[in-house]
């Protein structure tokens, strides 16, 4: 469509024959909406025949125009940890270390130390 449009419309896409534009402002939108014989008359020569009827303008509210890959960036896998407890090891001499719990409870002391140990 030119440069001087380029800067101003995105593809949208397309519905029964009705070209999708998208504006990112009011002020964008309003000036192709005037321009929109201009940018049917150059789509459709640029399709070898007439393809669209009519152009819509619709304003872009953060959505992913056609000519631009969006970038999703995955949250974060690991969850934070809770902040430490206080008193936490304060058990160990009233759980046997050979016990399921006196084991788990050792582990979990173990984590808060080597994540201590790793912010320093």
């Amino acid at each position: 469509m030119g440069p001087d449009l380029a800067a101003l419309a995105f593809p949208l896409g397309q519905r029964k024959g009705i070209l999708l534009v998208g504006a990112e402002d009011n002020m964008a939108a309003q000036d192709l909406s005037y321009m929109s014989p201009e940018i049917l008359e150059r789509v459709n020569a640029f399709m070898d025949g007439p393809f669209f009827n009519r152009v819509e303008v619709h304003l872009l509210f953060g959505r992913t125009p056609l000519d631009t890959t969006r970038v999703v960036v995955p949250p974060s896998s690991r969850v934070p940890l809770p902040p430490r407890p206080e008193g936490l090891g304060g058990l160990m001499q009233s759980l046997d270390p050979e016990s399921t719990v006196g084991r788990c409870y050792l582990k979990y002391v173990r984590m808060f130390d080597e994540v201590a140990r790793s912010r320093q």
